[in-house]
Parts: C-alpha cells; structure tokens; sequence
C-alpha cells in the first residue's frame, strides 16, 4: 500500500502533520508514505524515517516570478513526479483550494476536509471523499482523523512526531552551558511579545547562570535579538541556521521560551522543555499537550507576565 500526504505549509502546521505518519504504519508496517511539501519545509518531513518519498513543492517562489519561464518547467517537473506514482489513497490536509488541486492531479483517491472543516470550503469539491471533522479538538487530533476515516482504523494514543536529528550536524553551538533559547520571532506582528518582556526575562535567566540564546530570521528580527543582549549585558545573538540544526540546539538547551511559530513547535516536537507564550491565537487549538516537559501560558488578550515564564520554568525543572 502506498499513500500520499499533501501537507505544505506553514512549518507550525506541518510539524502538526507528523504523527499521521506513525499513525499509519501503526495500522500497516509496511505501507509506504509520500508527502508533498514547501521546499523550505522540506527537511522536516525528510528527516522522518518513515517517509518514502518528499516532492518539495516551491509555490512560493514561483510567485514570485510567476512568468519566469525556469519556473513554469520546475512546475512540470513537479507536477511529473507527483504522478508518476500510482496511490491507494491521497491525504489533503490543508483545506486549501491549490492543494486540493494537487490532490486532482495526483493519481489517487482523495480524501480530506468536508465543507464545514476546510479553510476555504470550495476545496471540498475537488475531492473525492470530504470527510467530517471534529472542529472543537485539537488540530493535530483534526489531521489524524483524515486518514484514520479514509483507511478505517482508530488513532490511539499521544501523537508520535518520529523526527530523527541525530545525524544533523551543526554549524555552531552556544557557547556557553547551560543555554535557554529565546524564540522571540514570528512571521505575524500581532503574535509578539513585548520587547521589554524579552529583555527582562534574559535578565532573569542570566541571574540563574542561564545564557540566553536568541535566534533570528530577518534583519527586524536580528536587531531586536541584539538589543535584547545589549540592555542585559549578556546572551548570545545567534547566526543564521537551519530548522533541523536549530531542532538539534534546542534539543540540548536548558529549555525554551517561544511564541506561537514554527520553532516552537519543533521544539515540542523534539521534546525539548518549551514554554510557549499565547496572547493573541487560542491554545487549545495547537498548544502541546502530548508531555509534561511543556508549559503553556496565555489566552488571546491576556499575555504573561515574566513571572509566570519563570515560575513554569521552574516548574519544568529548567532553573533553580
């Protein structure tokens, strides 16, 4: 049996997408999984042993030129290797309009969210089978239920994200031990916390002999790091790394302190001791609640104090 996972994007979501993967070889061992995703997020899914085959999916790029004439040919690349495998089954779990498309063109029977689960409810009706979902549960519990209704098995048990880092080597380590990694740093303005809460936490763990590692993404996101070790006096402005070299660092940290965004949830994902601060999504959609080695603090319109992080630190064993 071979099946298709059509999950793109963003990193959050597709990290949320993982245990379906164990899910499935706990009902056939030797079912074989292939999955499409953005080529940024692709070495995610790839460092999943028990993904067959990853088609890196470059939509966002490609808009960006879309009359780019290399661009159109990288699609039909694409597009050829998405059906040049025959499927028992398709897996949309985006509930987006161009990845079902993407289900259209592969060769497979589809199955994914029905009208009143899907984010654009129009995709329902390029699939072959919309399946009801469960909108008040968790996300993760939301992507599990798609194929477990398609094959005809039940999910049992806490998600299994199955990610293996331990052969990604890494260009740099913290300098000092031990480290907590600040993930101050999201793609949306209104998810962050304040600056000022940032420098005084850093300001708190230096005070436990805890180094403050601060990474970045964008220039924006690199001054503000670098502010953040100015007023404190210590901490590390980390350099541009990659997902999987950043999944191993946090691996290896006191624990981490992160908002809503990718790097948080792979770090729960790798069970790392994560603190994740919620102000403006609701937890009870994403948060983790698969280990004890996580905290979460926050509801939409109410942030934490840095007290809170410190005490649920605390808690989680990372400070004194």
């Amino acid at each position: 049996m071979r099946v298709l996972i059509v999950k793109v994007s963003s990193m959050g979501d597709v990290i949320h997408a993982l245990p379906v993967v164990r899910d499935l070889k706990r009902f056939r061992p030797d079912i074989e999984i292939d999955w499409v995703v953005e080529e940024a997020f692709a070495e995610i899914v790839r460092a999943h042993p028990d993904v067959t085959r990853v088609l890196p999916y470059g939509l966002r790029r490609w808009k960006k030129k879309p009359f780019a004439r290399e661009h159109w040919q990288q699609w039909r690349t694409f597009r050829d290797s998405l059906q040049a495998q025959p499927y028992d089954a398709v897996f949309e779990l985006q509930g987006l309009f161009k990845t079902a498309l993407l289900c259209r063109i592969a060769r497979g029977k589809s199955f994914g969210f029905n009208r009143a689960a899907a984010k654009e409810p129009l995709s329902a009706c390029l699939l072959d089978a919309a399946l009801p979902i469960k909108r008040d549960t968790h996300m993760i519990e939301q992507l599990r239920s798609v194929p477990a209704q398609a094959l005809g098995y039940t999910v049992q048990g806490l998600p299994d994200f199955g990610l293996d880092l331990s052969q990604i080597e890494t260009a740099w380590t913290p300098p000092a031990q031990p480290y907590a990694v600040l993930l101050h740093m999201t793609a949306a303005a209104y998810k962050l916390w304040p600056e000022a809460n940032w420098i005084e936490l850093a300001r708190a763990l230096l005070r436990k002999g805890v180094t403050p590692v601060l990474p970045w993404g964008s220039p924006v996101e690199q001054e503000r790091a670098a502010r953040v070790v100015q007023a404190v006096g210590g901490g590390v402005v980390a350099p541009r790394l990659g997902l999987l070299e950043w999944g191993q660092i946090m691996q290896g940290a006191q624990a981490v302190v992160g908002l809503d965004t990718g790097l948080s949830h792979l770090a729960a994902a790798t069970g790392a001791r994560t603190v994740f601060l919620f102000g403006a999504t609701p937890r009870w959609r994403i948060a983790p609640y698969w280990s004890l080695r996580h905290a979460t603090l926050g509801e939409p319109g109410h942030w934490p104090a840095v007290a809170d992080v410190m005490a649920a630190l605390k808690a989680l064993g990372a400070t004194a």
